[in-house]
């Protein structure tokens, strides 16, 4: 794998602490034995209203960041349980792996673990 030197594109910025992988990747989601098609299901609780229809107000929805390669969060990003479906859906969303977090626990160090990893290891 090649390192990553500097991306040109939109950031995603998710600025909230704590956000652990079921808010990433809903358990409704999982499913699924396929490791993609999880993009439309980022965040799905917070991009879309309880009634189903898509909340514009989230930031993954604005039109301007629909080109975005990077996702910045804030800390704790990806605690809770090591889902690699977290991985898989921001990496469809991005289009490539670069993620920028600031994981203090073991959960937020793997996700960003699993982000850096070619897809062939996965």
């Amino acid at each position: 794998m090649k390192p990553v030197r500097a991306i040109t594109g939109t950031m995603l910025q998710i600025d909230r602490a704590d956000v652990d992988t079921d808010q990433i990747i809903p358990q409704q989601f999982l499913k699924r034995i396929e490791r993609d098609g999880y993009g439309e299901f980022l965040f799905h609780n917070w991009a879309h209203h309880d009634n189903g229809e898509l909340n514009h107000e989230f930031i993954i929805n604005h039109p301007h960041r629909s080109d975005a390669r990077v996702l910045v969060a804030g800390p704790n990003f990806g605690c809770g349980s090591s889902r690699e479906h977290a991985a898989w859906a921001i990496q469809e969303i991005t289009g490539q792996t670069p993620a920028i977090g600031q994981p203090r626990r073991k959960q937020g160090e793997w996700i960003l673990r699993k982000l850096a990893e070619p897809a062939t290891s996965r």
